[in-house]
């Protein structure tokens, strides 16, 4: 009862009411401060896109990560697994490969990645399949 009494008495101090809803929202920002990207979760979200799916032989293809949200401007990008074919550019979020000989036609790879910025790091994107297609 005091606490309650407390923060009435400040919001009425401060012009923004005494109303459940007012207090609710206060409450809720003090006790769970947003991130910035709208959600409220205090994560980052991160998507993945692909350019080809089903690549023939000495096609490249592209991975994408990107964020979805309001972010800060320095964002890193990591792809899993982390393949030494991969050409990574944390900065940008993209990463490419060849599709090769050696890649066994109707095998998949599977690629997913992650984000991390000041405002923390991002939980595993949706994965991407590729599998390559013969000539």
């Amino acid at each position: 009862m005091l606490r309650m009494t407390c923060i009435l008495l400040i919001l009425g101090a401060t012009g923004l009411g005494t109303g459940c809803a007012g207090i609710q929202a206060i409450l809720q920002d003090i006790l769970a401060p947003s991130n910035g990207n709208g959600d409220g979760s205090g994560t980052l979200t991160a998507r993945l896109t692909v350019s080809n799916p089903t690549p023939q032989l000495n096609e490249e293809v592209v991975l994408r990560c990107s964020v979805v949200g309001d972010v800060a401007e320095v964002v890193t990008f990591e792809f899993q697994p982390d393949d030494p074919r991969l050409a990574v550019n944390s900065t940008a979020g993209t990463a490419s490969f060849v599709i090769q000989e050696s890649d066994v036609t109707g095998a998949g790879f599977s690629f997913t990645c992650t984000a991390e910025s000041d405002a923390g790091m991002s939980l595993p994107s949706n994965a991407v399949i590729i599998i390559p297609t013969g000539p």
